[in-house]
């Protein structure tokens, strides 16, 4: 495995990864071990894994706090209101809401606060975890080998288990256990999974066509998606609240799903696309937020589409854009990494930069206020960043030391 993938850069353990994956990945200038992780923003249920919280009100921190920093945590996933961690050494940890076993911990029975963790727990600890991804009230790990845990609400089949009744499963349970599988996203009730094939793969809610399938019924097992995606050139995969994205091998980005507000960036609004569309080329990362998505060109620019109700565009307004378009080039830098969960946007730069933009009413923002922003705003952080996860209402930065 190559050593410079981004979010294992300091540390190599024996695991393989295919080229294509490693080649999407961010790469962050002159940083080093050791990291350490900080976070904002909203809190009402443990989510940021601070030690605070309260029950009684809407609890929310507007300065970055730091999080595990015992831990070398390399790779960081935050859903609705639970955060999963990953570290160097492939132990996984869950903080927050629990209700729905969401965490991992054999814990939930869908009582409210009662089973929420304010510092993060360790989980899964009979495997080695390379990768997380919280959904909106499920979980899923992937291991060293390449299978896939998850666990959580199944509501709609999302934990891809076969089970098409519903309900918890409170114990992670193996899936695809057939493939080799190189990255997992949890999109609010579906799942996404790519193999080290490049094929993709999907299951639980279709409404809104976001498996790439030909109909809107849900599927608790994951299939195939349709179309150019089974010709195995699928190398990066983005599940939003109900839409997804690709890119292939060639650079080109494609999308299904919900398109209510323009989110699949085709020029046009449209509630169900089942089949995946081209929507542009030369693209290097993906991110699909709640009702808006996030691109970096191969060049380093920044483009947005979709929902821009609160500024999650970034582009100085609060009108939706329904064509992808570009809205920032960084004159001596360039965009490698974004992310994006419910209403606000994160951009990562070579250099280490943060920048934000979007709802901020629990200071997901990192700017000291609960103002929302419709401009690009600089974090400030004490050191470079090598990594950023957006969340419901929070934050996260991995930080990584200056050479």
């Amino acid at each position: 495995m190559p050593c410079s993938i981004w979010w294992l850069t300091a540390v190599c353990f024996a695991i393989s990864l295919t080229a294509a994956r490693a080649a999407h990945t961010a790469t962050v200038e002159n940083v080093q071990f050791p990291f350490a992780v900080y976070a904002v923003g909203n809190n009402k249920h443990g989510g940021l894994g601070n030690g605070v919280w309260d029950s009684g009100s809407e609890t929310h921190t507007t300065t970055l706090e730091a999080v595990l920093i015992e831990h070398t945590v390399v790779r960081i996933s935050s859903g609705w209101f639970h955060t999963l961690f990953t570290t160097a050494e492939g132990y996984a940890y869950a903080s927050g809401w629990g209700d729905y076993g969401q965490r991992g911990d054999g814990v939930g029975n869908g009582c409210s606060y009662c089973d929420d963790k304010h510092i993060p727990i360790a989980v899964l600890t009979d495997h080695v975890i390379v990768d997380v991804s919280a959904g909106h009230t499920f979980s899923l790990f992937l291991t060293a080998d390449g299978i896939v845990y998850s666990v959580g609400s199944n509501n709609a089949g999302q934990l891809g288990n076969g089970d098409s009744n519903g309900g918890l499963q409170l114990t992670p349970g193996a899936v695809l256990i057939t493939h080799t599988i190189a990255q997992i996203d949890a999109g609010n009730y579906f799942s996404l999974f790519l193999t080290t094939n490049g094929e993709a793969y999907a299951c639980g809610d279709n409404y809104y066509g976001q498996l790439g399938g030909t109909n809107s019924v849900s599927l608790p097992v994951p299939v195939a998606t349709s179309g150019f995606m089974t010709n195995n050139n699928v190398i990066a995969i983005s599940a939003g609240a109900a839409h997804s994205l690709f890119i292939t091998t060639l650079g080109t980005m494609h999308g299904c799903g919900c398109n209510t507000y323009g989110q699949l960036g085709t020029g046009s609004t449209s509630t169900y696309v089942a089949t995946p569309v081209y929507i542009t080329s030369a693209i290097s990362q993906v991110a699909a937020g709640h009702h808006h998505s996030l691109a970096i060109g191969t060049d380093g620019t920044a483009y947005a589409s979709g929902s821009n109700t609160y500024g999650e565009l970034c582009d100085g307004s609060n009108t939706d854009i329904l064509s992808l378009a570009r809205i920032a080039t960084l004159p001596d830098d360039s965009f490698v990494q974004v992310s994006a969960n419910e209403i606000h946007s994160l951009f990562l730069t070579a250099k280490g930069t943060v920048y934000s933009c979007g709802r901020n009413h629990n200071g997901e923002i990192g700017d000291g206020t609960r103002t929302d922003r419709n401009t690009l705003f600089a974090v400030p952080t004490e050191r470079p960043v090598i990594q950023v996860a957006a969340g419901g209402g929070m934050s996260f930065f991995i930080y990584g030391e200056s050479l």
